[in-house]
């Protein structure tokens, strides 16, 4: 399980809030688009392109977290729970949520680095409504998981 090599929770609390600025802010569509600028020392836009999602996600490097808002959503507190098994081509998998830290408007999440499985190109296939019936969550669609260090997390979910 991931573990925080950030010196503390404080000092990602302390993040959050410099991130709160640009997650809340006004900034336009041209840059929420542009992957990789940096917003803030330290705090780099990540689109992902897979997904054409909408909200500004900000990475902190140094740290492995990314930055986004929070929806107030009750799961958050399933902060690096196992949450399903899942079998992938003959191989089972335990499928968790990442680790994650709520800060009321921003959400401190643990990055999960690594290629998608995009099921070739395809928003759902097989794999996604495996990932779905095993965790009970509709979100499953591939640019919101990865397999990674042999468990596959789940990292955006409703």
């Amino acid at each position: 399980m991931f573990l925080m090599t950030y010196s503390s929770r404080m000092d990602i609390e302390k993040l959050a809030v410099v991130a709160k600025e640009f997650l809340n802010g006004d900034v336009s569509w041209s840059y929420r688009k542009m992957h990789g600028i940096e917003f803030a020392p330290g705090f780099f836009n990540m689109v992902n392109e897979s997904t054409g999602q909408s909200k500004i996600v900000l990475y902190h490097e140094e740290t492995g977290f990314v930055f986004k808002r929070s929806y107030g959503c009750e799961r958050w507190t399933l902060s690096g729970s196992y949450i399903g098994t899942v079998n992938f081509d003959g191989i089972d998998y335990r499928v968790r949520l990442p680790e994650f830290y709520n800060f009321g408007d921003v959400v401190a999440q643990e990055y999960i680095g690594g290629p998608m499985h995009d099921c070739n190109g395809q928003w759902s296939c097989e794999h996604t409504r495996a990932l779905s019936l095993a965790t009970g969550y509709n979100d499953c669609h591939a640019g919101n998981w990865k397999i990674h260090n042999g468990e596959v997390v789940l990292f955006d979910f409703d």
